[in-house]
Protein backbone atom coordinates (compact mmCIF):
# COMPACT_ATOMS: atom_id res chain seq x y z
CA UNK A 1 0.00 0.00 0.00
CA UNK A 2 1.53 3.70 -1.21
CA UNK A 3 1.35 6.32 1.50
CA UNK A 4 -0.36 9.17 1.01
CA UNK A 5 0.99 12.35 -0.30
CA UNK A 6 0.78 14.18 2.87
CA UNK A 7 2.70 10.91 4.30
CA UNK A 8 5.08 11.51 1.82
CA UNK A 9 5.57 15.11 2.74
CA UNK A 10 6.03 14.35 6.31
CA UNK A 11 8.49 11.61 5.92
CA UNK A 12 10.35 14.03 3.63
CA UNK A 13 10.48 16.96 6.33
CA UNK A 14 11.62 14.27 8.66
CA UNK A 15 14.65 12.80 6.52
CA UNK A 16 15.50 16.90 5.77
CA UNK A 17 14.99 18.26 9.09
CA UNK A 18 15.83 15.40 11.30
CA UNK A 19 13.34 13.50 14.10
CA UNK A 20 14.77 16.04 16.79
CA UNK A 21 14.32 19.34 15.04
CA UNK A 22 10.33 18.02 13.96
CA UNK A 23 9.54 16.95 16.90
CA UNK A 24 10.76 20.08 19.21
CA UNK A 25 8.52 22.16 16.28
CA UNK A 26 5.27 20.48 17.06
CA UNK A 27 6.35 20.78 21.13
CA UNK A 28 6.22 24.49 20.19
CA UNK A 29 2.96 24.69 18.56
CA UNK A 30 1.70 22.62 21.34
CA UNK A 31 3.25 25.43 24.17
CA UNK A 32 2.43 28.46 21.93
CA UNK A 33 -0.53 29.55 23.23
CA UNK A 34 0.75 29.96 26.51
CA UNK A 35 4.85 30.16 25.96
CA UNK A 36 7.07 30.86 23.26
CA UNK A 37 10.64 31.95 22.36
CA UNK A 38 11.01 33.12 19.30
CA UNK A 39 14.66 33.53 17.40
CA UNK A 40 15.31 35.52 14.15
CA UNK A 41 18.52 35.13 12.11
CA UNK A 42 18.67 38.50 10.18
CA UNK A 43 20.51 38.14 6.52
CA UNK A 44 22.21 40.25 4.14
CA UNK A 45 23.91 40.20 0.45
CA UNK A 46 25.13 42.76 -2.02
CA UNK A 47 23.46 42.74 -4.98
CA UNK A 48 24.43 40.99 -8.16
CA UNK A 49 23.16 39.97 -11.26
CA UNK A 50 21.22 36.60 -11.89
CA UNK A 51 23.31 33.64 -12.33
CA UNK A 52 23.61 32.37 -15.81
CA UNK A 53 23.61 28.23 -14.63
CA UNK A 54 20.11 28.66 -13.42
CA UNK A 55 18.37 24.79 -12.43
CA UNK A 56 16.35 23.42 -15.40
CA UNK A 57 13.07 22.94 -13.68
CA UNK A 58 12.60 26.71 -13.28
CA UNK A 59 11.50 26.97 -17.26
CA UNK A 60 8.06 25.30 -16.21
CA UNK A 61 7.33 28.22 -14.20
CA UNK A 62 7.00 32.05 -14.86
CA UNK A 63 8.52 34.86 -12.40
CA UNK A 64 6.89 38.00 -12.01
CA UNK A 65 7.16 40.91 -9.53
CA UNK A 66 4.05 43.25 -9.66
CA UNK A 67 2.90 46.11 -7.07
CA UNK A 68 -0.17 48.28 -6.94
CA UNK A 69 -0.76 48.11 -11.16
CA UNK A 70 -0.27 44.61 -11.06
CA UNK A 71 -1.75 42.35 -8.10
CA UNK A 72 -5.20 42.22 -9.20
CA UNK A 73 -5.21 39.26 -11.06
CA UNK A 74 -3.35 37.47 -8.52
CA UNK A 75 -5.67 38.63 -5.37
CA UNK A 76 -8.28 35.94 -4.93
CA UNK A 77 -5.02 33.05 -5.19
CA UNK A 78 -3.24 34.90 -2.52
CA UNK A 79 -6.42 35.02 -0.55
CA UNK A 80 -7.52 31.16 -1.08
CA UNK A 81 -4.23 29.61 -1.45
CA UNK A 82 -1.87 31.78 0.66
CA UNK A 83 -4.78 32.48 3.67
CA UNK A 84 -3.96 36.07 3.14
CA UNK A 85 -6.89 38.35 4.29
CA UNK A 86 -7.89 41.39 1.70
CA UNK A 87 -7.04 44.10 4.28
CA UNK A 88 -3.13 42.85 4.70
CA UNK A 89 -2.65 42.85 0.91
CA UNK A 90 -4.38 45.74 0.42
CA UNK A 91 -2.61 47.56 3.63
CA UNK A 92 0.59 46.17 1.83
CA UNK A 93 0.11 47.42 -1.35
CA UNK A 94 -1.14 50.59 0.18
CA UNK A 95 2.72 51.21 1.82
CA UNK A 96 4.47 50.18 -1.18
CA UNK A 97 5.33 47.07 -0.75
CA UNK A 98 5.79 44.37 -3.88
CA UNK A 99 5.31 40.65 -4.12
CA UNK A 100 7.09 38.34 -6.40
CA UNK A 101 5.17 35.71 -7.49
CA UNK A 102 6.33 31.76 -9.12
CA UNK A 103 3.11 30.87 -11.73
CA UNK A 104 2.41 27.24 -13.07
CA UNK A 105 0.53 28.12 -15.59
CA UNK A 106 -2.15 30.10 -14.27
CA UNK A 107 -1.34 29.26 -10.69
CA UNK A 108 0.36 31.03 -8.12
CA UNK A 109 2.50 28.50 -6.28
CA UNK A 110 5.19 30.56 -4.34
CA UNK A 111 5.32 34.10 -2.77
CA UNK A 112 7.72 36.56 -1.32
CA UNK A 113 6.99 40.47 -0.85
CA UNK A 114 9.31 43.05 -1.16
CA UNK A 115 9.54 46.09 1.31
CA UNK A 116 11.25 49.20 0.55
CA UNK A 117 11.74 51.45 3.46
CA UNK A 118 10.41 49.79 6.71
CA UNK A 119 9.00 46.47 8.26
CA UNK A 120 7.38 45.18 11.13
CA UNK A 121 9.06 42.19 12.66
CA UNK A 122 6.02 41.06 14.88
CA UNK A 123 8.18 38.07 16.55
CA UNK A 124 10.09 40.28 18.19
CA UNK A 125 7.76 43.29 18.72
CA UNK A 126 10.05 45.73 16.86
CA UNK A 127 10.17 47.30 13.01
CA UNK A 128 13.03 47.03 11.00
CA UNK A 129 13.79 50.61 9.44
CA UNK A 130 15.46 50.02 6.01
CA UNK A 131 18.83 52.33 5.35
CA UNK A 132 19.28 54.02 1.85
CA UNK A 133 19.69 51.53 -0.65
CA UNK A 134 18.31 48.49 1.00
CA UNK A 135 15.00 46.02 0.44
CA UNK A 136 13.79 43.42 2.48
CA UNK A 137 12.28 40.28 1.36
CA UNK A 138 9.58 38.83 3.66
CA UNK A 139 6.86 36.04 3.87
CA UNK A 140 7.70 33.69 1.79
CA UNK A 141 5.60 31.50 1.18
CA UNK A 142 5.22 27.68 -1.63
CA UNK A 143 2.42 25.69 -1.35
CA UNK A 144 3.12 22.21 0.04
CA UNK A 145 2.56 20.32 -3.49
CA UNK A 146 5.25 22.37 -5.12
CA UNK A 147 7.95 22.34 -2.57
CA UNK A 148 11.22 20.77 -2.89
CA UNK A 149 11.98 22.64 -6.41
CA UNK A 150 13.94 25.82 -4.20
CA UNK A 151 11.26 28.17 -5.98
CA UNK A 152 12.49 30.55 -2.71
CA UNK A 153 15.70 30.73 -4.06
CA UNK A 154 14.67 31.64 -7.31
CA UNK A 155 11.92 34.17 -6.38
CA UNK A 156 14.95 35.87 -3.69
CA UNK A 157 17.17 35.87 -7.13
CA UNK A 158 14.37 37.60 -8.92
CA UNK A 159 13.94 40.26 -6.31
CA UNK A 160 17.70 41.25 -6.38
CA UNK A 161 17.50 41.29 -10.13
CA UNK A 162 14.38 43.53 -9.69
CA UNK A 163 15.94 45.53 -7.22
CA UNK A 164 18.79 45.65 -8.91
CA UNK A 165 17.53 47.61 -11.58
CA UNK A 166 15.43 50.21 -9.45
CA UNK A 167 19.03 51.18 -8.41
CA UNK A 168 18.99 49.19 -5.02
CA UNK A 169 22.43 47.69 -3.83
CA UNK A 170 21.28 45.65 -0.56
CA UNK A 171 18.99 43.31 0.41
CA UNK A 172 17.87 42.21 3.99
CA UNK A 173 15.68 39.27 5.23
CA UNK A 174 15.45 37.55 8.50
CA UNK A 175 14.52 33.55 9.09
CA UNK A 176 13.55 31.95 12.17
CA UNK A 177 16.19 30.31 13.53
CA UNK A 178 13.87 27.05 14.11
CA UNK A 179 12.98 26.54 10.20
CA UNK A 180 15.75 24.39 8.73
CA UNK A 181 14.37 24.81 5.12
CA UNK A 182 14.75 29.10 5.09
CA UNK A 183 18.12 28.56 6.74
CA UNK A 184 19.23 26.25 3.41
CA UNK A 185 17.76 28.81 0.98
CA UNK A 186 20.04 31.64 3.23
CA UNK A 187 22.45 29.26 2.38
CA UNK A 188 21.98 28.75 -1.34
CA UNK A 189 21.82 32.09 -1.83
CA UNK A 190 25.32 33.21 -0.05
CA UNK A 191 23.75 35.40 2.34
CA UNK A 192 25.81 36.80 5.47
CA UNK A 193 24.40 36.39 9.11
CA UNK A 194 24.24 39.83 10.17
CA UNK A 195 22.28 39.82 13.70
CA UNK A 196 20.46 37.32 15.89
CA UNK A 197 17.17 38.30 18.33
CA UNK A 198 15.85 36.40 20.97
CA UNK A 199 12.43 37.11 22.45
CA UNK A 200 10.34 35.49 25.09
CA UNK A 201 6.26 35.49 25.42
CA UNK A 202 4.39 34.69 27.82
CA UNK A 203 0.47 34.63 27.83
CA UNK A 204 0.55 36.94 24.74
CA UNK A 205 3.18 39.59 26.35
CA UNK A 206 6.64 39.96 25.60
CA UNK A 207 8.65 39.42 28.66
CA UNK A 208 12.40 39.15 27.10
CA UNK A 209 14.18 40.55 24.04
CA UNK A 210 17.41 40.84 22.85
CA UNK A 211 19.10 41.62 19.64
CA UNK A 212 22.79 41.51 18.72
CA UNK A 213 24.83 42.60 15.82
CA UNK A 214 27.01 39.74 14.13
CA UNK A 215 28.20 41.83 10.98
CA UNK A 216 31.46 42.67 10.62
CA UNK A 217 31.74 45.02 8.26
CA UNK A 218 29.86 47.67 10.39
CA UNK A 219 26.33 47.85 8.79
CA UNK A 220 24.37 49.02 11.79
CA UNK A 221 20.83 46.52 10.96
CA UNK A 222 20.69 46.91 15.41
CA UNK A 223 19.99 50.29 15.25
CA UNK A 224 17.58 50.20 12.53
CA UNK A 225 15.28 48.04 14.67
CA UNK A 226 12.72 50.29 16.49
CA UNK A 227 10.33 49.34 19.08
CA UNK A 228 6.50 49.04 17.22
CA UNK A 229 5.06 51.54 19.26
CA UNK A 230 8.19 54.34 18.88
Amino acid sequence: MRPSAGWTHRLRVIREDGLTTVLGRLLRQALRPVWRREQLIFFANDLRPTPSDLPDIWEAFRFTVVGAAGIAPFRRQLVEHFGLCREVIDRRIAEGKEVALALHGQQVVAMVWLAFESQSVDEIGMRLRLLPGEFLTYDAVTLRPWRGRDLSRALNLLSDAYALEQGYSRHLAWRSANNPAALRVAQKLGQERIAVATSTWLFGRMRHRRVASLDPRGKDTVSCLMDLDS
